[in-house]
């Protein structure tokens, strides 16, 4: 597991604890990769006041090791402010004691001593550190820091005081070496936050992209992604099916609700996945009603055929889960084949539709069914007479539609 994925999910105490320091369930999540950068540069802070303190003393350098005590101060109170969540006002005390501490140790010791370089961290910290609320204040600061360390370097402070630590190569190199460790640390943490949230943000576009998938059609939904205006568009030759359970009402009755979902969450759970076997598009359920159509969105010359297939193992499906699961449940099936008009509809929640003649009559052949039986119209009929063998049931009257021709799939 490599250290953003460690960051990410808090492996460690340590690091969990500072990084969440602070944040609370009602804190935004917009804020969140923010508030544990200022964590992380304050962890950074203490640790370099803490060194500053026991090398000061080491090589006898007083006014370095002194001189931390009130900057940790500081810093207790920013914690102390990061705590109760004013972490706008934490940051700027951390970023002002950061400009104060190393401009004024950049004074003391003279121009030699390059302390004044430490301000590089201030000047990247207003841009790691600030939350979006609070741009205008971040570059405030910002512009802070960069004038003092600008106005610094001008005035070219000549040597004042001989640091053991500073008067010599290795004590000068050290310096910019923890220089450049903080700004590595604070960057690099940075960076990881950065990108363990891209890809909480690519997890959670693929999860939407899938729930709009399961509601959609793909080049539905990839179309509504391109920002495309009102999408509908009229298919001039397509099959729409309708299947219901026959009494479902009375059934419904003498089952509990747990027990009526699970048995409609099993059928039609069975259903979906024979759509994704012969890749017709299952349009909706209503109640106990599902709908499934051939040859929309994509267009498909042998759609009569594929749907009086589907339909038929749709029929098997329901036998096969009486036996196994001890259902009472019988269902009719409709299929009529025609002109449709298709489109998306709704704002906060879409649904891809479908309306006319041929919508309404695959209603009626269905409704008007038999138990366990598929019927067809005479137009669907017409499609696949030579490859589906049907029998004639007469002319039904049609609520709505009249007298109508109609066939049972044998």
């Amino acid at each position: 597991m490599n250290f953003k994925s460690r960051l990410n999910e808090y492996n460690y105490p340590v690091i969990s604890f500072i990084l969440k320091f602070g944040i609370r369930d009602n804190t935004p999540e917009i804020e969140i990769r923010f508030i544990k950068i200022l964590n992380v540069s304050i962890f950074f802070f203490i640790l370099y006041s803490l060194g500053c303190i026991v090398l000061g003393i080491q090589q006898g350098d007083y006014f370095l090791a002194w001189f931390q005590f009130p900057c940790l101060l500081a810093l207790s109170v920013a914690i102390l402010l990061a705590y109760f969540q004013f972490h706008a006002t934490s940051i700027t005390l951390v970023l002002t004691i950061l400009i104060l501490a190393f401009s004024v140790q950049q004074y003391y010791y003279g121009g030699d001593a390059k302390l004044h370089m430490w301000l590089f961290l201030p000047i990247m910290g207003t841009c790691l550190a600030y939350p979006p609320r609070c741009s205008k204040l971040a570059f405030i600061m910002g512009s802070i820091a960069l004038l003092t360390i600008t106005g610094v370097e001008y005035l070219d402070i000549p040597q004042k005081v001989v640091s053991p630590m500073l008067d010599n190569s290795q004590g000068k190199a050290n310096n910019i070496f923890a220089l450049g460790l903080a700004l590595f640390g604070v960057a690099f943490v940075s960076r990881s936050l950065l990108l363990s949230a891209e890809e909480a943000l690519r997890e959670q576009r693929e999860i939407s992209e899938r729930l709009l998938n399961n509601i959609l059609p793909v080049s539905i939904a990839q179309r509504l992604k391109n920002e495309e205006g009102t999408i509908a568009d009229n298919f001039e030759s397509c099959s729409v099916l309708f299947c219901d359970i026959v009494g479902f009402t009375e059934l419904s009755e003498k089952l509990s609700a747990t027990e009526l979902v699970q048995m409609l969450n099993y059928l039609f759970t069975h259903f979906d996945d024979l759509c994704k076997k012969y890749k017709v598009e299952k349009i909706k359920t209503i109640g106990d009603a599902y709908m499934v159509v051939a040859g929309i969105p994509e267009p498909m010359d042998n759609h009569a055929l594929v749907l009086c297939n589907f339909a038929q193992d749709m029929i098997q499906e329901v036998e096969n889960i009486k036996k196994e699961k001890n259902y009472p449940i019988d269902i009719r099936v409709g299929i009529h084949s025609g002109p449709v008009v298709a489109g998306v509809i709704g704002k906060s929640k879409f649904s891809y539709d479908l309306w006319g003649d041929t919508v309404n009559t695959a209603a009626r052949m269905e409704s008007h069914g038999l138990a366990g039986r598929i019927q067809i119209s005479d137009a669907t009929r017409k499609i696949v007479e030579d490859q589906i063998s049907c029998e004639a049931r007469g002319n039904i009257n049609v609520k709505g539609k009249g007298v109508m021709e109609t066939y049972l799939i044998e």
